[in-house]
């Protein structure tokens, strides 16, 4: 009898156990059936208010779904039944994990509206890009292209996501509109050498190739990825039968010690003949960096057989039809047909004759590549025919816009603008654009023969004058960096250029602001006059502003003719944990008695309380006065400038929104380009601006 109830003794709690996860499972599955139905129901209402939120003026929305080549990061699309445009749906990565976001982009192409709809981003931080109504969201409106989106200081790797979802946005709508996306081109690895492929291709012969190199042994294709504080560029090695034999990484612009692990050996050697990138798993401590890898795997497996299809990179490239009147005419046979016998004198930027007047202009294209246009005038100046050089651009894709029935429709025309863009090839269609409206601006001086005019100085006076020196003049100076003061040695040629800048960084941070006095950074500053053009190093902030604030005292004493040590002066920064040896990147989840915490995206300065409205003046022409508010955490929400006593119609294009838009959403006036022709006043208007944030931080 003991023993049968010792029996039930140790049986009883195991069926206790049982029954109790039976009962509870049992439940559990009743309340998901139940509640599950209205969880789907809340979720739609709210997708369906939020499509009226970023599309105002939309109504009767339905899903798109039979439209092919939408970009991978759209996962949505609906088009308004009354012809007010779309709502696109994307999913990209930030820094917390996934960022689901929604856009308006009306029939015009321009955005509506955007909200997010998932996201885990870092509070007080990379949530303030993510929010409603919050700078990054605001300057969204009204957009046409990616192009001018401003990052969030602080918050690099959440703005990149939210970037990279609006650039997903834009793609999806010339898709809908029936354009094609300009294909990217990706660039080799800096450290791609002959050493590194032959680790690969034993003696082979390669070809360079648009995106990469072919040989009878295999293919490389260029990839690229977007890592922690760069973009992560990937060659992948297939042998002949198309399988992965090896990459080549460059990460030389991630976290040196964390970032790089992703080139690593160790790291690529698992890549070798996988199916896809999503096959191999993250290092730990460097999660961005090597998805980056993984993501670009991804993509050169994707590209593959159009690598060893496409065109000699420096090939030209003809259109496959006989005979050549689907080319566009090269500028010699351009001539011979719009001009039949005449006599042209080369002039500078073009030529001329009794019978018109030719003008070269240039613009910039896709990836920055320039587009050379020659535009033929008649006797009356009104437009004959254009001829197009757009080797720098995509093949088969920018090129589109060379092709004659695109030329022939500028032919008359009064203004570039009066002809709309080639779908599918807008960056390249802008830039010839642009270029015909440069011709006909200047075509009166190049029939003068004194060619396209350079851009104006803001007086008579020579542009940031100094009183020439018998000899190169050599100013220290120093400043407050990160762990204590910086020194800067910096020597001025003659007219106030830099001609040498040597830095100490004896109490900074070493691997981060420490590369403050590494010729990579201090070489930036040459031939510069002041610090203002020269951006800040990522991850090391403080010390890379203590060094320009130091340089541009330097360049101060240099003007007043001082010659003896000085300081940049300032409030120190606040003990923000900006510059640090921890690692950047966010690590992956491990198994681990206590809890680890992840690093954020932690801002550079400590923020403010409150916001607040600063007036701050800086010296241009004249004195240059800015009004700078600022919110809780330093960003600018608005600006006004004072250039009255600028010279008209130069200096004073400074206070214009044009320019003082380019502030709002910044923590400062250092990432804003100056003005061409109004260099001095710019520059005026920038130091002002940092000024004012200097005020803000100190307060």
């Amino acid at each position: 009898m003991k023993e049968k109830n010792s029996s039930w003794a140790l049986i009883a709690p195991v069926v206790v156990l049982v029954l109790i996860g039976t009962i509870v499972t049992a439940a559990l599955a009743v309340t998901n059936k139940i509640t599950a139905p209205v969880i789907a129901e809340q979720q739609a209402k709210a997708a369906e208010a939020a499509k009226q939120v970023v599309l105002p003026n939309g109504s009767d929305f339905s899903p798109v779904t039979d439209v092919e080549g939408l970009p991978a990061e759209v996962i949505s699309v609906d088009a308004a039944g009354n012809g007010a445009g779309y709502v696109i749906t994307t999913e990209t990565k930030g820094f917390g994990g996934v960022i689901q976001a929604m856009f308006g982009i009306d029939a015009d192409g321009a955005i509506t509206g955007s909200k997010v709809l998932v996201q885990a981003e870092t509070e007080g931080i990379g949530s303030k890009v993510v929010s409603d109504g919050s700078p990054y969201q605001a300057q969204l409106i009204g957009m046409t292209d990616a192009s001018n989106i401003q990052a969030t200081s602080g918050a690099t790797v959440s703005s990149t996501g939210m970037t990279n979802a609006v650039k997903a946005a834009f793609n999806a709508y010339i898709v809908l509109s029936g354009g094609t996306i300009e294909a990217v081109v990706y660039a080799p690895p800096s450290n791609m050498t002959e050493e590194a492929l032959g680790q690969y291709y034993s003696g082979a012969s390669f070809t360079d190739v648009v995106g990469g190199k072919t040989s009878d042994q295999g293919t490389v294709v260029y990839a690229g990825a977007q890592g922690l504080q760069s973009e992560v560029k990937v060659a992948v090695c297939f042998d002949s039968s198309d399988n992965i034999i090896g990459l080549i990484v460059d990460t030389s612009g991630e976290t040196p010690g964390i970032g790089d692990k992703a080139a690593e050996k160790e790291f690529t050697d698992k890549f070798i003949g996988v199916k896809s990138g999503d096959e191999v798993d993250v290092i730990s401590g460097s999660t961005f960096s090597t998805s980056a890898v993984k993501d670009a795997v991804n993509i050169a497996i994707a590209n593959l057989e159009a690598v060893k299809s496409a065109p000699e990179a420096d090939a030209p490239v003809i259109a496959p039809v006989e005979p050549n009147e689907s080319e566009a005419p090269s500028s010699d046979d351009l001539l011979e047909e719009l001009y039949s016998g005449a006599t042209f004198i080369d002039v500078p930027d073009g030529k001329t004759s009794d019978k018109g007047t030719v003008v070269y202009a240039s613009a910039e294209g896709f990836s920055g590549g320039l587009v050379d246009v020659t535009v033929c005038f008649d006797a009356d100046d009104n437009i004959l025919g254009l001829s197009v050089d757009a080797s720098t651009q995509t093949p088969g894709i920018g090129t589109m816009a060379t092709e004659p029935e695109y030329l022939e429709k500028f032919v008359g025309v009064k203004s570039g603008d009066d002809v709309d863009v080639c779908s599918g090839a807008t960056f390249t269609s802008t830039a010839i654009k642009n270029a015909v409206n440069t011709a006909i601006e200047n075509l009166d001086s190049v029939k003068a023969g004194n060619g396209l005019p350079e851009a104006p100085a803001e007086s008579e006076e020579p542009v940031e004058s100094v009183a020439p020196a018998a000899d190169d003049v050599t100013i220290t100076a120093t400043a407050q960096g990160f762990g204590g003061q910086i020194t800067a040695t910096v020597t001025f040629g003659a007219d106030g250029a830099i001609k040498g800048l040597s830095v100490k960084t004896p109490d900074e941070t070493a691997g981060l602001g420490a590369r403050c006095s590494e010729s990579s950074f201090t070489n930036k500053f040459i031939g510069a006059k002041s610090a203002s053009s020269v951006d800040s190093i990522a991850g090391a902030t403080v010390t890379s502003t203590a060094v320009k604030n130091a340089v541009n005292a330097a360049a101060d004493a240099f003007k007043s003719g001082k010659t003896g040590p000085v300081s940049a002066g300032g409030p120190a920064p606040t003990p923000a944990p900006a510059e640090t040896t921890a690692p950047v990147e966010t690590p992956a989840p491990v198994q681990s008695e206590a809890p680890s915490e992840a690093p954020s995206e932690a801002p550079s300065e400590a923020p403010a309380a409150g916001p607040k409205t600063i007036t701050a003046s800086a010296q241009g022409m004249g004195t240059v006065t800015v009004t700078v508010t600022f919110d809780a955490n330093g960003v600018i929400t608005a600006l006004s400038v004072d250039t009255s006593g600028e010279t008209p119609g130069l200096g004073t294009q400074c206070s214009e929104s044009g320019f003082t838009s380019k502030f709002i959403g910044a923590t400062g006036g250092s990432g804003v380009d100056a003005i061409s022709g109004v260099t001095i006043t710019s520059n005026a208007v920038k130091d002002a601006v940092n000024s004012a944030a200097a005020q803000f931080k100190s307060n």
